[in-house]
């Protein structure tokens, strides 16, 4: 009887020492965007999907040196299809970019965000809406991904002027060496 209760305790203090030993860790993921004139910066999340069993407490976003935004997406970091799907869903039939990938959409992802950028730059405030970052995996690397209902398959997406009127946005990456930086630039259109 001693010894049956002697293996049990050590059998579950095992297993809870296993799993203690693999917890999900929470990481601020950073994002960067170069944008030439800016004034300001902001990503607000409207909506988000992460792997199962993974932690995820939020976006913080804020110019971190002259002409470049960050955005620090605090979650844990473990690649799944269910995140893949639900950003390829999200996108729909608008347009796609990637870090460190020339596909069209990526096979897994740790996390995927959705949310409005109001970019100050150029003399003008910008709000880009429905816009997804999400974060995948690549070698040794995290990749960073970008896409939107609203964005083109040329990586350009009409959004709205504070004030009034619509001005076109250019998302840029350089598909193979950008690990998790991409550039915006802010365009007038014409009335």
């Amino acid at each position: 009887m001693i010894k049956s209760a002697f293996v049990k305790t050590t059998l579950i203090a095992l297993l809870l020492s296993g799993s203690a030993a693999y917890a999900a860790t929470e990481h601020d993921n950073e994002v960067l965007f170069s944008i030439p004139g800016l004034t300001s910066f902001e990503f607000r999340a409207t909506a988000y999907k992460i792997t199962n069993g993974q932690p995820y407490s939020g976006v913080t976003s804020s110019i971190s040196r002259p002409n470049e935004g960050k955005v620090v997406v605090k979650a844990g970091r473990s690649g799944s299809t269910e995140v893949a799907d639900w950003f390829r869903q999200q996108v729909g039939g608008g347009g796609t970019l990637a870090c460190l990938s020339t596909s069209t959409y990526p096979d897994k992802l740790n996390f995927a965000v959705k949310g409005d950028f109001t970019i100050g730059a150029n003399s003008k405030t910008v709000i880009c809406k429905n816009v997804l970052i999400a974060q995948g995996h690549k070698s040794s690397s995290n990749n960073w991904w970008m896409g939107g209902p609203d964005l083109s398959t040329v990586n350009i997406q009409k959004c709205d002027v504070v004030g009034g009127g619509t001005t076109e946005v250019t998302f840029f990456s350089d598909n193979l060496a950008c690990v998790n930086q991409f550039k915006i630039t802010v365009d007038p259109i014409a009335p």
